[in-house]
């Protein structure tokens, strides 16, 4: 058994498949770089490959996958966290670069026109990836939803449901996985829109699920956005209620975050 599967036996209850996931793909990236494993590599050794990664979010990630397998195996990862905490202004700053340098992002208007396109089209998987972005202000991880037609259906706490009860006509929107979710819990959200009900009525005759392949779950989301990703989609609705501060508190709830991670890595005007 390998340090990772080790790990990833040991944790399999306790953190959701995605982070599992997540760890994994980052694990095989810095073993890679390394050439060994992390338990027979030191601190410094994992900090100065960190170093040689030109994005300060890669550097983080490698730095971080190394904490939580030397802490696993129970060995120092003291020198890994302060690096890893050192890095946090750096990460500031590059957000700050970064919206320095994009480009402008469409505007509010602009998303609800491309919204009524994808319904008046009948594109109704599109229309369903960006109502959900709009009004709840998702990431492309709680978009992995599966529809179902009776409520004792939603059993699976690893699982995003859309219940959707044909005979009353009610739906609701169950989050169980998202990248918060150890912080905030369960979100439920009633759903009353007309054309959101239709969408979906005419979307579960083909599909049970919203992204036929999880794997997959960004290239869906840029379809359906054109190509302006969940994390653009979020930035655009924070600029337009910027001057609301009792919205922005609802859509950073919405996304399981807080005002002040939405002002550090959301707001357009944070250069």
């Amino acid at each position: 058994m390998t340090e990772f599967t080790d790990f990833e036996d040991k944790n399999s209850t306790k953190l959701s498949k995605y982070t599992l996931k997540s760890y994994k793909t980052q694990y095989s990236k810095l073993t890679k770089l390394l050439n060994k494993n992390i338990g027979d590599t030191s601190e410094a050794e994992i900090i100065e490959m960190s170093k040689t990664l030109d994005n300060i979010n890669s550097q983080n990630a490698m730095l971080n996958i190394g904490i939580v397998v030397k802490k696993h195996l129970d060995q120092p990862h003291d020198e890994l966290i302060l690096t890893r905490d050192a890095n946090k202004t750096k990460v500031k700053q590059h957000v700050k670069t970064k919206n320095q340098q994009k480009p402008q992002l469409p505007t509010y208007d602009d998303l609800v026109k491309m919204l009524d396109n994808s319904y008046e089209n009948e594109y109704y998987r599109n229309f369903i990836i960006l109502y959900l972005l709009i009004e709840f202000n998702v990431r492309n991880q709680d978009l992995n939803i599966k529809f179902v037609t009776l409520k004792k259906e939603v059993i699976d706490e690893n699982i995003n449901y859309i219940w959707f009860d044909r005979r009353g006509g009610k739906i609701v929107y169950f989050r169980n996985v998202y990248k918060t979710a150890k912080s905030y819990g369960r979100k439920m959200h009633n759903i009353t829109d007309e054309r959101f009900s239709n969408a979906v009525k005419n979307y579960i005759k083909i599909n049970q699920k919203l992204i036929p392949n999880e794997e997959n779950t960004g290239h869906f989301v840029n379809v359906a956005t054109n190509d302006l990703g969940s994390g653009n989609i979020y930035k655009i609705m924070v600029d337009y209620y910027k001057e609301d501060l009792q919205k922005l508190k609802q859509i950073a709830e919405n996304r399981g975050t807080s005002l002040d991670v939405t002002a550090e890595s959301y707001d357009t005007n944070n250069k």
